[in-house]
């Protein structure tokens, strides 16, 4: 399989629609550290100071970054990019609101 793409009821299809690239074979064999991974995205939405006013739920399961909040449009597109800039994150799944 080349894909999945993982569908969130509630969601806009645009928003609730993420494509999982194949894992790296190495990344099968070690598991994800998503312990780590929550801490590597939280401390690096922690360092933008143009998230500073919002408070940005993270969670991580197999790899995959969960983040809700009530947020700005750009401040979701920035949470966004530097989720998906942490090292070993296989995906991100937008469940933040703008308002």
């Amino acid at each position: 399989m080349d894909g999945a793409v993982l569908t969130l009821p509630g969601l806009r299809t645009k928003e609730a629609e993420a494509v999982l690239s194949p894992l790296p074979k190495e990344a099968n064999t070690m598991g994800f550290r998503d312990m780590d991974l929550n801490d590597d995205v939280r401390a690096s939405l922690r360092k933008a100071r143009e998230l500073s006013g919002f408070k940005i739920d993270v969670n991580v399961r197999n790899g995959i970054v969960y983040l809700k909040g009530n947020v700005t449009q750009p401040a979701r597109e920035h949470a966004l990019r530097l989720a998906r800039n942490v090292d070993a994150v296989a995906a991100v799944i937008d469940e933040m609101t703008v308002g």
